[in-house]
């Protein structure tokens, strides 16, 4: 007898073996299908009543509260803020960060700028301490939906439904960043984001320290800003978009752009690989200075919303620039924005979240324009990067081929139980 043979005969043994228990246990659940219903219903009675008793319904007539509960680092955050900020605005209606989120944005920036309410401090009447933990007895709603199979990306179109400006407390997921609302607010939401002074003197020391080191003057130099993501954000870009990281020659054409609008560029590195920024990046005909730090503070899953001197300073040095490049993520998308000027990004970068809500904004391209006409975001692509499509046509790709493995699965698995 071949393996083949004995293999199929005990896949067989095993799908008949697992036959009786099912049927076994389908006769059991029947035989005793009164009782289970009885529990049910006695369970589903319980938290219906103990919703009603709990929860505390907010005054009709207040203003609706906003918060996000994500745990996600500094430009999620940021993200979060700005797009509560312009929900607020355009509403009227009150966003609120809980105590962690606030720890975090209040060590980057000026708290008495970004005038902000605490979740568990300033609706401490919500909130109930049992045995040293504190419990919300708010009703957190989220009517939004979904949009794509990425985790809390939503369709947040119903925030113009009246019904939801008053008397609600409205969760808007964890990684909100909906550019097309506030980018009008952006002015207000920079000067609410101003970084404390003791990281804006560190950028302006090492770009002083770098000016006399080259022997110039600065009112003679364009600071361009280098943001390169990587380490664990490739897996990242794998799993979710089938991306790989960008290449050398992306970072070189996006250089080029610069030199050849600008006169006397130096470039800004800042990385989480300085170690692969200088070997692959320091062109021997550009100006690259890697003033970045060498490491910076590392995800950590057990503590996300953890806070480091390094990320403050190498926000502040990318925002010191005239202008931006940027691989991907919100933290170079930040940087871009508090700097200003003018910014070049990945053509791959459109296939992500946040390349469609930057496009959704106004600071992407669609087929039939060409890039960087009349905007101040151009978007390229180095020739080991894909060429361009459509963030539909990305997305509809990786939806076919999710079918087809599930598709497959079911196949594999009535061949199994036959």
């Amino acid at each position: 007898m071949d393996r083949r043979t004995l293999t199929l005969k005990m896949l067989r043994g095993i799908s008949y073996t697992a036959k009786i228990r099912l049927r076994q246990w389908l006769w059991i659940c029947w035989s005793i299908r009164i009782k289970l219903l009885g529990v049910f219903f006695s369970f589903v009675i319980f938290l219906r009543a103990f919703s009603f008793l709990w929860f505390i319904s907010l005054p009709p007539e207040e203003p609706s509260f906003l918060c996000s509960f994500g745990k996600g680092r500094l430009g999620n955050q940021m993200s979060s803020l700005a797009t509560m900020y312009s929900f607020a605005r355009k509403y009227g209606m009150q966003p609120i960060v809980t105590e962690e989120q606030y720890q975090q944005l209040e060590f980057y920036f000026e708290s008495k700028e970004m005038g902000l309410s605490v979740l568990e401090k300033d609706l401490h009447q919500f909130h109930v301490n049992i045995l040293g933990f504190k419990m919300s007895r708010i009703w957190w709603e989220v009517p939004w939906n979904s949009i794509d199979s990425v985790n809390n990306n939503f369709n947040y179109s119903e925030i113009a439904n009246p019904e939801y400006h008053k008397g609600k407390a409205l969760n808007i997921g964890h990684y909100p960043n909906e550019i097309r609302f506030y980018k009008d607010y952006l002015p207000e939401i920079k000067m609410k984001l101003r970084l404390k002074d003791r990281f804006v003197n560190m950028a302006e020391q090492k770009l002083r320290a770098e000016l006399l080191k080259r022997n110039t003057v600065s009112s003679n130099v364009t600071w361009v800003g280098i943001h390169n993501r990587r380490g664990d954000y490739g897996q990242h870009l794998k799993s979710l978009y089938d991306l790989s990281l960008l290449s050398a020659d992306y970072f070189k054409r996006a250089m080029t752009y610069f030199t050849s609008h600008f006169t006397n560029v130096i470039f800004v590195v800042v990385t989480d690989d300085m170690e692969w920024a200088q070997n692959s990046i320091d062109f021997p005909d550009m100006q690259v200075a890697f003033l970045g730090h060498n490491s910076v503070l590392e995800k950590d899953i057990s503590n996300p919303l953890a806070t480091g001197e390094d990320i403050g300073d190498d926000l502040a040095l990318l925002a010191a620039c005239n202008h931006t490049i940027l691989s991907y993520g919100t933290f170079g998308q930040w940087a871009a924005f508090l700097a200003g000027g003018e910014v070049v990004i990945s053509t791959t970068a459109a296939h992500t979240k946040e390349g469609r809500e930057l496009m959704e904004g106004g600071f992407g391209w669609t087929g039939g324009e060409k890039r960087g006409e009349g905007k101040s975001w151009t978007w390229i692509t180095g020739k080991n990067e894909e060429e361009d499509k459509t963030y539909g046509e990305s997305q509809g790709n990786n939806l076919k081929i999710d079918s087809y493995y599930f598709i497959l699965f079911l196949l594999l698995l009535v061949y199994r139980l036959t």
